[in-house]
């Protein structure tokens, strides 16, 4: 059996002239169950080697010495890896490492999931607003404040009575509050402020009760679609999911697909070019027209997968070794390991 630890992985990797990535095993498991294991599986397949660490484990050395290197330790071991993968939502201090680590990384030539720009994007719904208004992506109307004074002013100018207040970054939609009246709204905008967090408020798009278009794309290319469905009456359009008042739909053989695969990657390169993987949703109004919500940068890829027929692992899988290919090619022709 081959030794997967990071030492004997690295060792591996160099000895056959073969790609290896280091996984981290994300700190905070909520729902993705055996979706690393399923990842890796398939990055395996695609011939390179995978190694599974804790953030417990890593370390760099930053320094003068080394030829000016960086340097990556797992435990005590220095370690020369081509790629860098971790998969699903973490706490605010946890992604903070995650994001030290993505930033240190790329700046060594080696890739991950996403860029350290398209990361802080992807991981803040306000900031994805402001690419999509500059990408001319269509969106709700969106308010955003900074103190309850502001909150006070936004609903007395422009807030209609029914309105959607988001938090910048949420796991699930659990930052998602929909409010009948704009009071509860400033109320709930009081209570964040106190706890030190900023939201936002943004038109509640009536006519698309309980329902929400994902459009899945790998690699830089849409490649699934399917329909969110609360059959409820709730407007959020997975608040019961996973459960019997709740159906995910293919869209796979909708004539509409192909424009929402083009909002999509409008939404997508507005962020970035050729994300590795993302999670688009799209509302379908007859009043507004197709808008888009946001861009989830870590999607769950078994549901999506399992509405629309494909299997989907095996190019997620495929699209992030290119990168690593032509990342790994890129470093040995310039003749450096690491910057």
């Amino acid at each position: 059996k081959s030794d997967n630890s990071p030492k004997g992985a690295s060792r591996r990797s160099k000895e056959l002239n073969v790609p290896l990535i280091v996984y981290l095993d994300n700190p905070d498991k909520v729902y993705y169950n055996t979706m690393d294991d399923e990842i890796i599986e398939n990055l395996e397949k695609e011939g390179v080697i995978v190694t599974k660490v804790s953030l417990d484990q890593i370390s760099f050395n930053v320094s003068k010495d080394n030829d000016h290197k960086t340097l990556f330790y797992v435990d005590d071991s220095l370690i020369a890896l081509d790629g860098f993968l971790s998969y699903g939502y973490m706490s605010e201090f946890h992604f903070k490492a995650y994001s030290y680590i993505v930033h240190t990384l790329n700046e060594m030539g080696i890739p991950t999931l996403h860029s350290p720009e398209a990361e802080s994007v992807l991981n803040d719904k306000y900031l994805q607003l402001l690419k999509y208004k500059k990408g001319e992506v269509p969106i709700p109307s969106t308010n955003i404040g900074f103190s309850v004074q502001s909150y006070k002013s936004i609903t007395k100018n422009s807030l209609p009575n029914e309105s959607v207040v988001k938090t910048m970054s949420d796991y699930a939609s659990d930052g998602v509050e929909i409010h009948k009246n704009s009071s509860n709204a400033l109320n709930h905008a009081a209570k964040l402020l106190w706890k030190n967090t900023f939201c936002l408020f943004q038109e509640l798009v009536k006519d698309s009760p309980g329902k929400s278009v994902r459009v899945l794309v790998m690699d830089g290319k849409p490649v699934a679609c399917a329909e969110f469905e609360d059959k409820t009456g709730n407007m959020k359009s997975n608040c019961n999911f996973g459960m019997e008042n709740f159906s995910l739909n293919s869209l796979m053989q909708s004539s509409k697909r192909q424009e929402y695969y083009d909002l999509a990657m409008k939404a997508c390169n507005s962020v970035g070019k050729s994300l590795t993987i993302a999670g688009v949703d799209i509302l379908d109004s007859k009043q507004h027209g197709m808008v888009v919500l946001e861009t989830n940068p870590w999607p769950d890829i078994y549901d999506i997968a399992r509405s629309t027929g494909q299997y989907l692992f095996d190019q997620f899988a495929k699209g992030f070794c290119n990168k690593v290919h032509t990342w790994k090619m890129k470093r040995e022709k310039s003749n450096i390991e690491y910057k």
